[in-house]
């Protein structure tokens, strides 16, 4: 009589337990020391869109200095000026919940927010990628050693916000669902100058293409966003605007190689910090021009190292809209040449441990000693490039589609 075929275990079970239930974990001990110590807290920069919201919620302009530099010294906050929100009015109807519950209940709800947006979008992307199930831990493993993406969680940056507009683009343009990935880059407006080229390629792939439906999705999605937000605060608007014609946001420093040129020829030529955008403009028009068809789940990871290493104005913690990249590149890391794979993997290790060194050590995120970060990671990505390693415009057969995946999916 012959035996019944056995299943085998799929082998990837165990260390997903694992990986979840070192999730939950972390999940409990941030909870338990937000709720037992919550009073000796550091300030992070979740205080600078609780600010606007409760400023909004109370009939305030959200965008004003002084009443925010109020606020701000209220909850704690020792510094001689603000921390400013500058983020777009159609940001404001999606941080205004924050201003409905305390301070430390919002700096709970985003920091929750975050694991779930970073780490959702990690195992994602692998997968959308052709990693192999069974290794998804490898998306959580970089995740984790990624040390702006940890930064970017520690600080209460909403940086992640921009990483799921990004996943959410990839995951609905993949579909053919161009409306609704118009929309989705509502999200990726958050900061719309970080990630400036996209929006520059992105315009001109709609031309090229008639992706009308793409440009209306968008268009409709911030019109939308930002009319709620002038229900909520009339004029603004107006207040957006004056804060903007202060120019207190052009004199913020940031670390990319436009903060470098000011601090060599002169701290108050903001002009300077737009510098480096200039190439990146003419080599992206440069670039599409020699592309006939940009395949957006090939070519956006390069789109993002570029402009991230050339925006006029990003930090450390913004460097987590690089894990697309990261993760393309960690799916496809035994294809290169196996010297090459090796020294990157060196570099890659010893750039985090020294970003982990300068945090610890208590270096303010606006330092010039992080300037080298976004340089590196661009670098990085260009060297381990070849033709081999070009992913094909479809997943493997042996992989299930991403792009059948749902919504709930991508977030975790």
């Amino acid at each position: 009589m012959s035996s019944l075929p056995r299943n085998p275990r799929p082998r990837g079970m165990s260390t997903q337990r694992r990986a979840l239930m070192l999730a939950i974990a972390c999940v409990l001990s941030v909870l338990a020391f937000q709720v037992v110590d919550r009073g000796r807290l550091t300030v992070n920069d979740s205080l600078e869109y609780w600010t606007p919201a409760r400023l909004d919620l109370a009939g305030q302009d959200p965008y004003s200095p002084t009443a925010m530099y109020e606020l701000e010294k209220q909850t704690g906050l020792h510094s001689e000026k603000p921390l400013m929100m500058w983020n777009p009015p159609w940001v404001l109807p999606f941080v205004v919940p924050l201003g409905l519950m305390s301070l430390g209940k919002a700096r709970t709800l985003v920091l929750l927010l975050t694991l779930v947006i970073v780490f959702g979008c990690a195992d994602w992307l692998w997968r959308f990628y052709g990693g192999a199930a069974q290794r998804r831990w490898v998306a959580w493993g970089l995740a984790c050693t990624f040390a702006p993406a940890m930064v970017c969680i520690t600080s209460g940056q909403i940086a992640p916000v921009v990483l799921l507009g990004v996943v959410l683009f990839l995951w609905l343009e993949q579909r053919s669902l161009h409306f609704a990935a118009g929309a989705a880059m509502l999200l990726i407006a958050f900061k719309p100058h970080l990630l400036y080229l996209f929006w520059l390629v992105a315009a001109l792939w709609i031309v090229r293409n008639r992706r009308w439906p793409l440009a209306a999705g968008a268009l409709a999605a911030i019109a939308a966003a930002t009319a709620v937000a002038v229900l909520i605060s009339k004029d603004l608007l107006l207040h957006y605007w004056a804060a903007w014609r202060s120019a207190s946001a052009l004199a913020l420093y940031a670390p990319p190689l436009g903060g470098l040129l000011r601090m060599a020829f002169g701290w108050r030529r903001y002009w300077l910090q737009f510098v480096p955008a200039l190439p990146g403009l003419a080599w992206c028009i440069w670039w599409f021009r020699k592309r006939p068809d940009v395949k957006w789940r090939r070519d956006l990871p390069l789109l993002l190292v570029v402009s991230v290493c050339t925006s006029p104005y990003g930090w450390l913690f913004d460097q987590v809209v690089l894990l697309p990249a990261l993760l393309k590149r960690a799916v496809e890391f035994d294809r290169p040449c196996r010297v090459l794979a090796t020294t990157a993997l060196m570099l890659y290790v010893a750039a985090n441990l020294v970003i982990a060194a300068l945090a610890v050590s208590n270096h303010a995120i606006q330092s010039y000693l992080y300037s080298w970060a976004a340089p590196l990671w661009l670098v990085l990505y260009v060297a381990t490039a070849s033709p081999e390693v070009s992913t094909p415009d479809a997943p493997a057969t042996a992989l299930p589609n991403p792009a059948d995946t749902t919504l709930a999916e991508i977030v975790g």
